[in-house]
């Protein structure tokens, strides 16, 4: 009764003032921890004296979400108050949204909410946020992704909550990233760290910055987004597993607002686009600088990106600051455009592939654009290429690029239908080529720089930054990290997502189950009478009428059962396609395998060299009584 006193009678608290110190109530909640109703009436009463009067309406009701903070270190330290906030990076987050009825659904929502946040390790804070969805593709899903500002006035979003977590640049925003089509909730999260592990081989030269030679560059800038898991709850109930994760913000990037050579692109960037010498502005954002303008004078909207202004326009005025440096933003995204159209005239005039090589490297990140690629081969980074990568530069010379997004890595596939087997890099590719696709400057990176591709992996693999064990452990952590019990609410609020659901085969069609030959065949269609043992294309996969058939769609319900099983026999078998197609050899504790060896098994090790009794799920060091010495992906 007492707590439902607190919660529902807004009008009573806001009249008669809590009658404990701040001191008194952390005492309570830690005293009488024990006590389940108690400690809540004093988590909820806390957390009330830190707000705004005008906040009180937004009272958190008694909830899916104060039960597991409660149950997860409790508000021990609410920082609600703080307009400058620091904390280590959560293992597993707990944020309540509310004052609003759904989640934000469109892009151009801007709507006024509460957010309450807590680390699981006691440290807690509510803020005022605008929100809104955010992605492209993804907007399709049921469950949307989220970005966030964080307000310290009246949703005005003029004064702003910096928050710093770990490692990462300080931030006023943040998306909630659903990853709907990927069963952990988070392996583009995961990603990034991979990506981490390969450039941090570079030491003081693992970011574009820094082989940009920015000395005013946050030192914490990471040119790309990293994230944590969170529970996320709406108005208390809980909604969803996402990862709470950076934005693609000029901090991150280590760039200034105001520098007309610090330009941050971001979208479809692709031969059609911008590499063919034309650039199709609508297709791309400039996200960096700001203050842009479009040719007809009115300020530039990246939601709805059209043409930067220049001299030629009749809007320009010469005496205004913004247009003069959109004019040269304009100038060095021309001259970029061009660069492949040049590269090319070079190579046609005979030059040595040595000098072709110096060429591409006055234009290019050779080094950033290298790690890139092995990177994307080795996650199988199919959405990469064209759409989800971030071109920058710092001089309006050099461009370098950086991964985003990361949803369609390790055989995830757009829209979630299907996951594709390792040795395909999609579902139509040779498994005996290795990735490449021939994109603007990409071409010339696979044509001039084979071997520097090739030593590279092999380098990379050598240090132990691309094994498959240590991928493996990434995904098993962030599972862990997560946990089962969460991963159950998920999916019992979820039960649409694909990827933890069994497909259902029209009676008279069966899968195929390759992609080979798949460009080869046509779509699926209606009017058409198919005879038995007629293939066809549908759900991005091959099938076979067994039977004489019109009108039947061969997919009846699109889903799969993933898992760690499933994700730990990808990247075994994906690492030993890598290391053929990279012409990588090694041999002793570094070769994996997925099956026993005919001798006996005398010793178990977990990668920790801990001795166990018998083989555990993920990676074992196994010694088998002919002397090898094999990890082996259970």
């Amino acid at each position: 009764m007492i707590l439902r006193w607190i919660t529902n009678t807004p009008k009573i608290i806001k009249t008669e003032p809590a009658d404990f110190s701040r001191r008194e109530l952390i005492s309570c909640k830690t005293d009488m921890r024990n006590k389940f109703i108690r400690v809540r009436a004093c988590a909820l009463a806390l957390a009330w004296c830190a707000m705004p009067i005008a906040a009180m309406g937004a009272d958190t009701p008694a909830s899916e979400f104060m039960t597991d903070v409660d149950l997860h270190g409790g508000i021990v330290n609410d920082l609600s108050e703080s307009a400058k906030i620091k904390l280590a990076e959560p293992r597993f987050g707990y944020v309540n949204i509310s004052g609003i009825t759904d989640m934000p659904q469109s892009k151009t929502d801007e709507l006024q909410a509460w957010l309450e946040f807590s680390d699981g390790e006691g440290n807690y804070f509510k803020k005022r946020i605008l929100t809104a969805a955010q992605g492209s593709s993804s907007l399709g899903y049921p469950k949307k992704n989220i970005k966030f500002d964080l307000c310290e006035d009246e949703w005005e979003g003029d004064d702003t909550t910096d928050v710093t977590f770990g490692g990462w640049v300080k931030q006023d925003g943040f998306h909630l990233k659903a990853y709907f089509i990927d069963y952990f909730r988070g392996v583009g999260a995961v990603s990034y760290k991979i990506f981490d592990d390969i450039t941090a081989d570079r030491g003081d030269m693992a970011h574009p910055w820094q082989r940009a030679d920015v000395a005013d560059a946050d030192a914490k800038a990471l040119c790309h987004p990293e994230g944590f898991p969170v529970a996320v709850y709406l108005n208390g109930d809980f909604y969803g597993v996402y990862a709470w994760q950076l934005k693609k913000h000029r901090k991150n990037m280590g760039m200034d607002k105001n520098t007309a050579t610090h330009i941050h692109l971001d979208g479809e960037i692709t031969t059609v686009s911008l590499f063919n010498g034309t650039i199709d502005w609508t297709k791309f954002e400039v996200r960096n600088p700001k203050g842009l303008v479009c040719m007809d004078g009115t300020k530039y909207d990246g939601e709805n990106p059209r043409e930067l202004i220049d001299a030629t326009a009749a809007a320009y005025d010469p005496d205004n600051e913004d247009h003069v440096l959109t004019a040269e933003v304009k100038s060095y995204i021309t001259t970029l455009s061009h660069y492949c159209p040049a590269l090319n005239r070079i190579r046609r005039s005979g030059k040595t592939p040595a000098e072709i090589r110096a060429e591409f490297g006055k234009r290019f990140d050779v080094d950033g654009f290298i790690d890139y690629t092995v990177f994307s081969s080795v996650t199988n980074n199919v959405d990469g290429w064209w759409k989800n990568w971030q071109w920058i530069t710092y001089d309006g010379v050099k461009w370098f690029v950086e991964p985003y997004d990361l949803d369609m890595t390790f055989g995830n596939v757009s829209f979630g239908t299907f996951v594709s087997p390792p040795e395909y890099n999609w579902y139509y590719s040779d498994p005996n080529q290795r990735f490449r696709l021939d994109v603007g400057p990409a071409y010339y990176l696979n044509e001039y720089y084979a071997d520097d591709l090739d030593r590279r992996y092999a380098s990379l693999r050598e240090s132990g930054a691309i094994t498959a064990e240590g991928i493996y452990s990434k995904i098993e952590e962030w599972h862990a990290r997560v946990g089962e019990e969460m991963y159950e609410r998920e999916y019992a609020r979820w039960p649409e997502s694909m990827c933890n659901r069994d497909m259902v085969v029209a009676a008279n069609w069966e899968w195929i189950g390759t992609w080979n030959g798949f460009q080869n065949y046509a779509d699926w269609n209606r009017a058409k009478l198919y005879q038995a043992g007629e293939i066809c294309r549908a759900n991005n996969m091959l099938w076979r009428a067994k039977r004489a058939i019109k009108g039947e769609y061969p997919v009846r319900q699109a889903g799969y059962r993933d898992g760690l099983d499933r994700i730990g026999d990808w990247i075994t078998r994906r690492i030993e396609m890598e290391d053929r197609l990279w012409n990588y050899t090694t041999g002793g504790v570094d070769n994996i395998a997925t099956d026993h060896t005919p001798a006996t098994v005398q010793a178990v090790y977990n990668v920790q060299g801990m001795r166990l009794g018998a083989m555990q799920p993920g990676v074992n060091i196994v010694v088998y009584s002919d002397g090898n010495v094999r990890k082996v992906m259970r």
